[in-house]
């Protein structure tokens, strides 16, 4: 079994290989109820931010079900020095003061390896 099925956060580059050194960020955010349309536009703004970073590799959103609250964002760079420099970015300290002003809540966070 290749790596890419093995692990679903791995990352696969334009010919279907996956990096030695991919790095996806995991954030989970708890959104007040009435405050999902101001947190879903700190969020594209957000990912906007992290897009113009060098190594980014896209992002993936997991949003609550109807009703819910819980968001999970999924942000991948190619290499952990490159996600280091966006997680300690100002871009993103910034953002993550505007992320609990537009009703977001951080419930977790981890940076995995691939």
């Amino acid at each position: 079994m290749n790596r890419a099925a093995s692990n679903p956060l791995a990352t696969t580059g334009q010919h279907g290989d996956v990096s030695a050194e991919s790095v996806s960020l995991v954030v989970q955010h708890r959104v007040r109820p009435g405050a999902h349309a101001a947190y879903e536009s700190w969020l594209a703004e957000t990912m906007r931010a992290a897009a113009g970073f060098p190594g980014h590799q896209g992002v993936h959103v997991v949003r609550p079900v109807a009703g819910g609250v819980d968001y999970t964002i999924v942000v991948r760079f190619a290499t952990c020095e490159e996600a280091t420099r966006w997680h300690q970015s100002a871009e993103r300290a910034t953002d993550r003061g505007r992320a609990t002003s537009s009703g977001g809540r951080r419930t977790g966070q981890r940076r995995r390896r691939h």
